[in-house]
């Protein structure tokens, strides 16, 4: 059995999906081919029309979220998330 070594030489990477990982392996000096490919959905057209109609507030409430997140600051602490789930 061969062993993959990926250690030597340069990546050839075809990523399927999230850009951010053919970004990060570029950035690390391989070369990486990004597929913009999504899974298809079998869901009801009301549901998309719902969700269509709701675009705006979505959005808002993501960018809402985001500010959260952003504006929170890590503090050091005595538990581990191991211990509290």
């Amino acid at each position: 059995m061969t062993k993959l070594k990926l250690n030597e030489g340069k990546l050839k990477v075809v990523n399927i999906g999230l850009a951010g990982f053919a970004e990060n392996i570029i950035n690390a000096g391989h070369e990486a081919l990004n597929l913009d490919w999504k899974p298809p959905l079998d869901i009801a057209p009301e549901l998309t029309q719902r969700i269509t109609a709701a675009r705006d507030k979505i959005a808002s409430a993501n960018q809402i979220a985001l500010e959260k997140v952003q504006a929170g600051k890590p503090t050091p602490g005595g538990t581990w998330a191991l211990h509290v789930i």
